[in-house]
């Protein structure tokens, strides 16, 4: 079994939020409160966050030519979406 789990900046400093999935949940480990001192919350929100993933994590991680071919899968699911939302 796996879980979903949000990255947020309530308890640390991240890029972005997200979510993420397939966590093992013996993997996971609590921890504590942030310090007065430490810095939290996330340097990227909304479009920013997914232009950096399109433009600079996606190809660095998949390459330039498996990133465009996600980016056209996503821009078709976001176009099912619309005429869903549409439907009802």
């Amino acid at each position: 079994m796996t879980v979903r789990v949000f990255v947020g900046g309530d308890l640390n400093f991240v890029m972005f939020e997200r979510e993420v999935f397939g966590v093992d949940p013996s993997k996971l480990q609590e921890c504590k409160p942030p310090g007065p001192d430490e810095v939290t919350g996330s340097l990227l929100h909304g479009e920013q966050a997914e232009q950096f993933i399109d433009t600079t994590l996606r190809p660095a991680l998949l390459g330039p030519e498996e990133a465009e071919r996600v980016r056209r899968q996503l821009e078709k699911l976001a176009e099912l979406e619309a005429r869903c939302d549409l439907d009802h």
